[in-house]
Parts: structure tokens; C-alpha cells; sequence
């Protein structure tokens, strides 16, 4: 059986009227996914995490979105964000994050 190891992965939501996701995009970096959408756009970010191996291929993905700027402690399965990826927030949005909350867009 061969290990599994863990891969993460930024996405961007693209959502029509109805809140339906219309194309998810896929990039290394929050950067590199929030330059794929047009500002205006309603859209959602989140980091994925996925589990597999080379043998088996994928067998477990989840996701935690950015609420008010920020990613959540932990996915909704209890898995821990690595800092890493809080950083990477704080240093992609900056003062942007302090300023979408304060201002309630979405």
C-alpha cells in the first residue's frame, strides 16, 4: 500500500445568482487565484486540501473558504490550517482584509 501524502491548493469560486458555482480556478498561490476573476465578480476563496497517492490515486479532498478576510484554525473535518497559509493571507491581502470587513462587502 503505498503512503498517502498531502497536497493544498488555492481556488477561486466564481458563483452566479444563485450562489452556484459557475467555474472553479485552481492556483499555488491566493495571488495567482484572485487574479484569475474580474474584481466585480461574486466569488469565494478557499484552500483546498487533498489527500492520495501516486498507486491510488486521490482519496480525500476538503476545503475551508476565507470568512472576513481570514482562513479559519481548522477544516471542517478538524484537520489544522498550516501558518503557513495564514501568512500567505495576511501578506496577499493586507490592509485589503481589514478594509473588506470593516466596509461589509462580500
Amino acid at each position: 500500500m503505498a503512503r498517502d501524502k498531502i497536497d493544498y491548493e488555492w481556488v477561486a469560486e466564481e458563483l452566479d445568482e444563485h450562489g452556484d458555482i459557475i467555474d472553479p480556478m485552481y492556483g499555488d498561490t491566493l495571488a495567482e487565484v484572485m487574479g484569475f476573476i474580474e474584481p466585480a465578480a461574486n466569488v469565494e476563496y478557499a484552500l483546498m486540501r487533498r489527500e492520495g497517492n501516486d498507486a491510488d490515486g486521490e482519496n480525500y479532498r476538503e476545503y475551508t473558504y476565507l470568512v472576513d478576510g481570514k482562513l479559519p484554525l481548522k477544516f471542517p473535518d478538524g484537520y489544522r490550517v498550516p501558518l503557513r497559509f495564514h501568512r500567505e493571507v495576511k501578506s496577499t491581502l493586507g490592509p485589503l482584509a481589514t478594509t473588506v470587513h470593516r466596509l461589509g462587502v462580500d
